[in-house]
């Protein structure tokens, strides 16, 4: 459908329902809205309006970017430009539209990458997502495991490397992909912290537990201090 046209389903939105916190749900059907007030750069430049500037700005990402993000914003914005304009109206419409409790969240943030982007290169001449509060997240007290808990598992677990993983899990809250990196020289033994790199090549220190510390040292035993924990 070219830019300017418009045509509407007479049948009323419906999303699948989502998972506080889960990957956010794709809308099943909607209406079509496709190109209204993209100004005329837009048009010009993206015969088909919008989902054609998702693709430039999906290839246009910045170097360091995981596949797993570039997947995120493809999944987060698709139903979005095919269905919606890129106007603070439409962002609150689709928004509205949504029925995915807290996964509303992850879609506003893509969204909000998507029109900085098209802010930043000259796409629209105002910020859409500027006029766009963001949703409101509630935020349950989530469960957790006591330390008789952890303790009980650690007994269980089949050897010292599983006991060793579990323990620094429940103490860190590190992420599989750090735990494995991990080296003797990013152990701060007198201050048990571990350094690590983290989501976005962000470095920060983890904390663990006496527990953590005589696995550790166990596995350093069996293992020498030249390769990863």
């Amino acid at each position: 459908m070219l830019p300017g046209s418009t045509r509407y389903y007479n049948r009323p939105v419906s999303f699948n329902q989502g998972v506080a916190g889960s990957r956010p749900a794709r809308p099943i059907e909607n209406h079509t809205q496709n190109g209204r007030d993209i100004t005329p750069l837009i048009a010009k430049l993206v015969n088909n309006g919008l989902p054609l500037l998702l693709t430039k700005f999906l290839k246009l990402r910045r170097q360091g970017i995981s596949p797993d993000t570039l997947e995120f914003y493809d999944f987060c914005l698709k139903p979005f430009v095919k269905s919606y304009d890129l106007t603070p109206e439409g962002i609150n419409g689709f928004l509205g539209d949504l029925k995915c409790g807290n996964a509303k969240h992850a879609y506003f943030r893509a969204i909000r990458v998507f029109c900085n982007w098209a802010f930043r290169e000259g796409y629209v001449k105002q910020n859409p997502i500027e006029r766009v509060d963001p949703p409101k997240i509630s935020e349950p007290i989530l469960p957790s495991l006591t330390t008789q808990q952890v303790e009980q598992i650690v007994r269980r677990a089949d050897n010292l490397r599983d006991k060793r993983i579990v323990s620094l899990f429940a103490d860190s809250g590190m992420r599989l992909g750090e735990l494995a990196s991990i080296k003797y020289s990013d152990i701060d033994w007198q201050n048990n912290t571990v350094t690590i790199w983290g989501k976005g090549q962000k470095q920060r220190r983890a904390p663990f537990t006496k527990r953590t510390a005589r696995l550790l040292k166990q596995v350093i035993a069996s293992n020498g201090n030249g390769c990863n924990l």
